[in-house]
């Protein structure tokens, strides 16, 4: 990956003074090390198809990374057609996309609570109804616009990302209805979640109701804010999604989810 990146990034991988600077250009251009590109290479290893190229990943890091116009990525990939890049970009997001479950890590045996929940809000364009009028089930407050929403739960010891859902309209469904969709249905008996305020229910435990949590919970959830952060550095979850498929919205959110979360476990 070293190799192909250094292609792309036009950086002399042969000279070892340059390596650092090197290293920053890679990151930069495609979001995280090439340590993590084997990492998520050899994660894949039983899905990709026998034609898969390790220029193909970098095709989707791009992708996820700056969502620039096709012909942008035909001038960084040096002549590639538009159509190919975005047919390998697209099947390698849908791979990324894996389910990820490991919430009880760290837990000892008589703890009830071991995910924190939070939901953060993406901006897709303004969808239209059938009259060719604005659809006020995408109306985020958040976004003071047209979104999805999303929820990330997170192991409160490891701090890794356990859960992730959504890509469901913000105008219909609160944080509270969108964890209710699935999220507590997956809880066992006894076992709660820590939130913000947001999620008035009794399978969480939050500020309000917990008072004397209230510190812990409130730190929690700054943790929450830095993942976000984190998640919205990746370009196509943070600008407007321009494609007319939501469904590959959903591919590219958990994508960037087992992403970071991949380079977190890595360092």
């Amino acid at each position: 990956f070293w190799v192909e990146g250094c292609n792309v990034i036009d950086h002399d991988c042969s000279r070892s003074t340059a390596r650092p600077q090197g290293l920053r250009r890679f990151k930069c251009t495609f979001g995280v090390s090439p340590k993590t590109c084997a990492i998520i290479w050899r994660l894949l290893l039983d899905s990709l198809e026998g034609s898969s190229k390790y220029i193909h990943l970098l095709y989707a890091l791009t992708f996820l990374r700056h969502y620039v116009p096709e012909s942008v990525n035909r001038i960084l990939f040096k002549g590639i057609d538009e159509k190919t890049f975005r047919t390998h970009a697209k099947r390698m997001v849908e791979l990324l996309a894996i389910d990820i479950e490991k919430r009880y890590e760290g837990a000892s045996e008589n703890d009830d609570v071991f995910v924190s929940l939070d939901a953060t809000d993406c901006p897709i364009n303004e969808p239209h109804t059938a009259d060719g009028g604005i659809d006020p089930a995408y109306f985020s407050h958040k976004l003071n616009g047209a979104g999805v929403k999303y929820e990330i739960g997170l192991n409160i010891r490891t701090g890794q990302i356990v859960w992730a859902h959504g890509g469901v309209p913000c105008g219909r469904y609160s944080d509270l209805t969108l964890a209710r969709s699935a999220f507590t249905e997956v809880l066992d008996d006894n076992e709660f979640a820590a939130a913000d305020d947001g999620y008035p229910d009794e399978n969480f435990q939050y500020p309000a109701a917990y008072p004397e949590k209230s510190g812990l919970l409130k730190a929690i959830s700054q943790r929450h804010e830095t993942v976000n952060n984190i998640l919205k550095r990746w370009k196509v979850l943070s600008t407007p999604f321009r494609h007319r498929d939501l469904s590959f919205h959903i591919s590219c959110f958990m994508a960037i989810a087992n992403i970071v979360q991949i380079t977190l476990e890595s360092g």
